[in-house]
């Protein structure tokens, strides 16, 4: 699932704190249903460090989730991407 960030090429990642903030705003969107559960997200960038694609890879269940590595790279490797950020978002524990 690839999200749609409003003006995200125009967003330059300085440091991490960037992404943080860009992902509490899309986790915020997420049903509540969904924030129970695992996620792996990928964030791609250019050369000059703007977002060209935020993909949710695999969502799983409370406890885990499964990530291929063609899943990972096939979106970067299919644009020429430089820079690939992934990450795991693990829900509370209840």
């Amino acid at each position: 699932m690839h999200i749609q960030v409003k003006n995200a090429h125009a967003i330059t990642i300085k440091e991490a704190e960037d992404i943080y903030t860009i992902m509490q705003q899309i986790i915020k969107r997420e049903h509540k249903i969904d924030r129970t559960k695992e996620h792996f997200w990928t964030i791609s960038l250019n050369i000059a460090q703007k977002i060209l694609a935020i993909e949710l890879v695999s969502m799983g269940s409370s406890t885990a989730t499964v990530v291929e590595p063609t899943e990972v790279f096939s979106l970067p490797l299919q644009k020429k991407l430089l820079v690939l950020f992934s990450f795991t978002i693990i829900p509370p524990e209840a």
